[in-house]
């Protein structure tokens, strides 16, 4: 099953919801709204937290497996943003300094 399916959500719902977490990870390492957006708007980071939230995501499919038929979409939820808070102690100091290095 694909994770909004585990979520019991749509596919809108789920994208929302991750840009949602996205957007939250941006605003736990940057100081100002402006280096929110910087962050928010780099590739190469985003495409780094992608690979850490499939890794989460994959946690949250072994965890929910067993129970996938009877949890009810709010329990699922609770269960997928437990997993998903690991990621706000995921930081990568390479790619945060590289975006929000004053351009030339």
């Amino acid at each position: 099953m694909k994770i909004h399916e585990l979520l019991k959500m749509t596919v809108h719902q789920y994208e929302m919801m991750l840009w949602g977490l996205w957007l939250e990870w941006c605003r736990k390492k940057a100081y100002t709204d402006h280096q929110v957006q910087i962050l928010m708007c780099n590739p190469a980071l985003h495409k780094w937290w992608e690979g850490n939230l499939e890794i989460v995501e994959a946690e949250f499919r072994q965890e929910i497996a067993p129970y996938a038929a009877v949890t009810s979409a709010k329990d699922a939820h609770k269960l997928y943003l437990k997993n998903a808070a690991k990621l706000a102690f995921y930081y990568s100091t390479p790619l945060i300094t590289r975006a929000l290095a004053p351009k030339k």
